[in-house]
């Protein structure tokens, strides 16, 4: 039996690479909890710039700082994957920035984290 997207519009087609899946599959999942502050924008630097000045516009500069960090590992490196991180990373931020009920989540979550300690080191056997 062949499953195709017309009788189950929900199934489309995967993105191109792993990250934009998850990103994709995440964001969209989200979509209907909560109030949004804005619009979730596109997956482009001007349009990630624009959404931070309305939800965070107090990591402007970081944000201008990690970007051309990322374009600049991306010529030495020649390859596109530090862009590719910078925007996840920061449509990862502003995703959760533009939903309070998303930002409020991660804020307790943050407070609750306590990182755990390692039991010292056991000297090796035989010393």
């Amino acid at each position: 039996m062949t499953v195709t997207t017309q009788e189950f519009p929900s199934l489309q087609a995967w993105p191109d690479t792993l990250a934009g899946a998850f990103l994709e599959g995440t964001m969209s999942a989200m979509a209907d909890h909560g109030r949004e502050l804005i619009p979730r924008p596109e997956l482009t630097p001007d349009a990630l710039r624009a959404a931070l000045a309305v939800v965070a516009p107090g990591h402007l500069d970081e944000m201008q700082t990690t970007k051309d960090d990322a374009f600049a590992k991306a010529v030495e490196w020649q390859s596109l994957s530090p862009v590719q991180s910078w925007v996840l990373i920061w449509a990862r931020d502003i995703e959760i920035a533009r939903r309070p009920d998303l930002s409020s989540r991660f804020a307790r979550a943050q407070s609750t984290w306590r990182p755990r300690t390692l039991p010292p080191l056991r000297k090796p056997c035989g010393s």
